[in-house]
């Protein structure tokens, strides 16, 4: 009887603590999902592109690479990250055309 006695002392510490361990297992995969876009921007902007590229990777949770004169590709380790890079992407181009990858 002991023993049940300290299981149900302890039931909601452990009800608990499994609802903060599963909220906490879905914020990790969240944060740590890879996005990826292509960015197509004007001819007239080209001139942005490499400093773009510099930029992005300049991050450590941020890789992007040139695929043509005027598009590039950027992959972000999550969420927060992406969310930089576009930020980013609008403050710097005045158009361009965002392709989402994954």
């Amino acid at each position: 009887e002991d023993s049940n006695t300290v299981k149900s002392a302890f039931e909601p510490y452990c009800i608990a603590f499994s609802e903060f361990y599963r909220t906490a297992i879905k914020k990790i995969k969240q944060y740590n999902e890879m996005k990826a876009i292509k960015v197509f921007i004007d001819e007239k902007e080209q001139y942005k592109m490499l400093n773009l590229i510099e930029k992005f990777n300049s991050h450590e949770d941020i890789a992007a690479t040139g695929t043509g004169r005027t598009d590039f590709v950027v992959a972000a380790s999550g969420e927060c990250a992406m969310a930089y890079v576009r930020a980013v992407l609008a403050g710097k181009l005045d158009d361009c055309t965002i392709e989402t990858i994954k």
